[in-house]
Protein backbone atom coordinates (compact mmCIF):
# COMPACT_ATOMS: atom_id res chain seq x y z
CA UNK A 1 0.00 0.00 0.00
CA UNK A 2 1.88 3.39 -0.91
CA UNK A 3 2.04 5.72 1.88
CA UNK A 4 -0.32 8.68 0.10
CA UNK A 5 -3.28 6.20 -0.70
CA UNK A 6 -6.31 6.44 1.50
CA UNK A 7 -7.58 2.91 2.07
CA UNK A 8 -11.87 2.81 1.80
CA UNK A 9 -12.15 1.94 5.07
CA UNK A 10 -10.59 4.99 6.86
CA UNK A 11 -13.41 7.18 5.81
CA UNK A 12 -15.83 4.14 6.16
CA UNK A 13 -15.01 3.26 9.86
CA UNK A 14 -14.00 7.07 10.91
CA UNK A 15 -17.00 9.36 10.64
CA UNK A 16 -14.36 11.16 12.46
CA UNK A 17 -13.22 14.08 9.92
CA UNK A 18 -12.02 15.79 13.58
CA UNK A 19 -9.41 12.59 13.68
CA UNK A 20 -7.00 15.00 11.66
CA UNK A 21 -7.82 18.17 13.63
CA UNK A 22 -7.07 16.61 16.67
CA UNK A 23 -4.14 15.01 16.05
CA UNK A 24 -2.58 18.63 14.70
CA UNK A 25 -3.66 20.19 17.37
CA UNK A 26 -2.10 17.57 19.73
CA UNK A 27 1.42 17.77 17.47
CA UNK A 28 1.41 22.16 17.89
CA UNK A 29 1.50 21.70 21.57
CA UNK A 30 4.17 19.00 21.14
CA UNK A 31 6.06 21.64 19.28
CA UNK A 32 5.29 24.62 21.45
CA UNK A 33 6.73 22.77 24.28
CA UNK A 34 9.74 21.95 22.34
CA UNK A 35 10.17 25.60 21.48
CA UNK A 36 10.04 26.85 25.09
CA UNK A 37 12.47 23.80 26.41
CA UNK A 38 15.96 26.25 26.11
CA UNK A 39 13.68 28.49 28.18
CA UNK A 40 13.19 25.97 30.67
CA UNK A 41 16.11 24.28 30.51
CA UNK A 42 18.34 28.18 31.10
CA UNK A 43 15.97 30.29 33.46
CA UNK A 44 13.50 28.17 35.02
CA UNK A 45 11.04 29.86 36.87
CA UNK A 46 7.86 31.36 34.55
CA UNK A 47 9.08 29.25 32.01
CA UNK A 48 8.35 26.16 34.03
CA UNK A 49 4.69 27.14 34.64
CA UNK A 50 4.36 27.48 30.58
CA UNK A 51 5.93 24.04 29.88
CA UNK A 52 3.81 22.37 32.58
CA UNK A 53 1.04 24.59 31.40
CA UNK A 54 1.37 23.30 27.71
CA UNK A 55 1.74 19.61 29.22
CA UNK A 56 -1.98 19.76 30.65
CA UNK A 57 -3.23 21.29 27.30
CA UNK A 58 -1.54 18.71 25.28
CA UNK A 59 -3.36 16.28 27.55
CA UNK A 60 -7.01 17.59 26.84
CA UNK A 61 -6.35 18.17 23.25
CA UNK A 62 -4.87 14.21 22.96
CA UNK A 63 -7.58 12.47 24.26
CA UNK A 64 -10.34 12.96 21.55
CA UNK A 65 -7.50 12.04 19.06
CA UNK A 66 -7.29 8.53 21.40
CA UNK A 67 -10.71 8.13 21.00
CA UNK A 68 -10.87 8.94 17.36
CA UNK A 69 -8.43 6.55 16.30
CA UNK A 70 -10.05 3.45 18.61
CA UNK A 71 -12.88 3.98 16.35
CA UNK A 72 -10.87 3.74 13.50
CA UNK A 73 -9.24 0.57 14.46
CA UNK A 74 -11.61 -1.08 16.22
CA UNK A 75 -13.69 -2.88 13.20
CA UNK A 76 -10.87 -4.37 12.38
CA UNK A 77 -9.00 -5.33 15.96
CA UNK A 78 -11.49 -4.39 18.69
CA UNK A 79 -9.37 -5.91 21.34
CA UNK A 80 -6.49 -4.24 20.09
CA UNK A 81 -8.17 -0.96 19.58
CA UNK A 82 -9.81 -1.13 23.30
CA UNK A 83 -6.49 -1.51 24.81
CA UNK A 84 -4.65 0.58 22.85
CA UNK A 85 -7.54 3.71 23.98
CA UNK A 86 -6.83 3.15 27.48
CA UNK A 87 -3.23 2.88 27.17
CA UNK A 88 -3.25 6.33 25.53
CA UNK A 89 -5.85 7.61 28.28
CA UNK A 90 -3.82 6.04 31.02
CA UNK A 91 -1.31 8.08 29.45
CA UNK A 92 -2.61 11.76 29.15
CA UNK A 93 -4.43 11.33 32.81
CA UNK A 94 -0.80 10.98 34.25
CA UNK A 95 0.46 13.23 32.04
CA UNK A 96 -1.99 15.97 33.09
CA UNK A 97 -2.18 15.09 36.72
CA UNK A 98 1.72 15.60 36.67
CA UNK A 99 1.24 19.02 35.03
CA UNK A 100 -1.58 19.95 37.46
CA UNK A 101 0.77 19.04 40.44
CA UNK A 102 3.81 21.03 39.28
CA UNK A 103 1.88 24.21 38.52
CA UNK A 104 0.61 23.73 41.91
CA UNK A 105 3.72 23.38 43.92
CA UNK A 106 2.80 20.36 45.12
CA UNK A 107 6.25 18.51 43.66
CA UNK A 108 9.20 19.59 41.97
CA UNK A 109 10.95 19.39 38.91
CA UNK A 110 13.43 17.30 39.98
CA UNK A 111 14.41 15.14 36.98
CA UNK A 112 14.80 12.01 38.95
CA UNK A 113 11.75 10.57 38.97
CA UNK A 114 11.68 8.85 42.06
CA UNK A 115 12.52 11.17 44.13
CA UNK A 116 10.86 14.07 41.78
CA UNK A 117 7.54 15.58 41.04
CA UNK A 118 8.88 14.93 36.91
CA UNK A 119 8.39 11.35 37.57
CA UNK A 120 4.17 11.09 37.33
CA UNK A 121 5.00 13.18 34.00
CA UNK A 122 7.76 10.26 33.06
CA UNK A 123 5.11 7.68 33.52
CA UNK A 124 2.96 9.72 31.04
CA UNK A 125 5.09 10.30 28.14
CA UNK A 126 6.10 6.36 28.87
CA UNK A 127 2.73 5.39 27.71
CA UNK A 128 2.36 8.31 25.53
CA UNK A 129 5.35 6.39 23.88
CA UNK A 130 3.58 2.69 24.21
CA UNK A 131 0.14 4.23 22.55
CA UNK A 132 1.74 5.40 19.50
CA UNK A 133 4.25 2.32 18.86
CA UNK A 134 0.47 0.76 19.16
CA UNK A 135 -1.06 2.67 16.38
CA UNK A 136 1.96 2.08 14.15
CA UNK A 137 0.98 -2.05 14.90
CA UNK A 138 -2.73 -1.22 14.51
CA UNK A 139 -2.54 0.67 11.69
CA UNK A 140 -0.15 -2.24 9.89
CA UNK A 141 -2.27 -4.66 11.42
CA UNK A 142 -5.37 -3.54 10.27
CA UNK A 143 -4.59 -2.10 6.93
CA UNK A 144 -6.72 0.79 7.84
CA UNK A 145 -3.60 3.42 7.29
CA UNK A 146 -0.43 3.17 4.50
CA UNK A 147 3.06 3.01 5.65
CA UNK A 148 3.34 6.40 6.63
CA UNK A 149 1.40 6.32 9.92
CA UNK A 150 3.15 2.58 10.65
CA UNK A 151 6.67 3.20 10.72
CA UNK A 152 6.36 7.06 12.09
CA UNK A 153 4.13 5.14 14.74
CA UNK A 154 6.79 2.61 15.55
CA UNK A 155 9.76 5.72 15.43
CA UNK A 156 8.21 8.04 17.53
CA UNK A 157 7.14 6.21 20.28
CA UNK A 158 10.54 4.56 20.68
CA UNK A 159 12.30 7.53 20.44
CA UNK A 160 10.25 8.58 22.95
CA UNK A 161 11.17 5.76 25.31
CA UNK A 162 14.67 6.25 24.68
CA UNK A 163 14.63 10.22 25.60
CA UNK A 164 13.01 9.12 28.55
CA UNK A 165 15.98 7.26 29.00
CA UNK A 166 18.58 9.90 28.97
CA UNK A 167 16.03 12.45 30.69
CA UNK A 168 16.43 10.60 33.95
CA UNK A 169 20.02 11.63 34.15
CA UNK A 170 18.95 15.53 32.85
CA UNK A 171 17.42 17.66 30.38
CA UNK A 172 20.62 18.52 28.04
CA UNK A 173 21.62 14.93 28.67
CA UNK A 174 22.90 13.89 24.58
CA UNK A 175 20.13 10.74 24.98
CA UNK A 176 17.37 13.08 26.03
CA UNK A 177 17.95 15.51 22.80
CA UNK A 178 18.43 12.65 20.50
CA UNK A 179 15.74 10.92 21.34
CA UNK A 180 13.35 14.62 21.36
CA UNK A 181 14.87 15.15 17.81
CA UNK A 182 14.05 11.60 16.87
CA UNK A 183 10.45 11.96 18.28
CA UNK A 184 9.47 15.06 16.60
CA UNK A 185 11.16 13.76 13.06
CA UNK A 186 8.83 11.13 13.34
CA UNK A 187 5.51 12.71 15.20
CA UNK A 188 5.21 15.42 12.34
CA UNK A 189 5.52 12.55 9.61
CA UNK A 190 2.99 10.37 11.47
CA UNK A 191 0.88 13.67 12.27
CA UNK A 192 0.59 14.98 8.40
CA UNK A 193 -0.05 11.30 7.33
CA UNK A 194 -2.90 10.49 10.23
CA UNK A 195 -4.38 14.16 9.22
CA UNK A 196 -3.75 13.64 5.50
CA UNK A 197 -5.49 10.15 5.53
CA UNK A 198 -8.45 10.71 7.38
CA UNK A 199 -9.28 14.24 5.59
Amino acid sequence: MATNEVPASVADAAAEPAVGGWALASYTLVLASIVVWPAFVVWGGIWFTISDAMGLILATVTIPLIVGLDRVFAPRAPTGARVARWVGIAAMVLLGAGSLLLIAGQVDHEFQPAQGGLGVQFAGWGLWGLWLTMTGHLARRTGTFGRGVVWSGYTVGISILVGLVGAVQGPAHPITIAGAVGMFGALTSWTFAVRRQTA
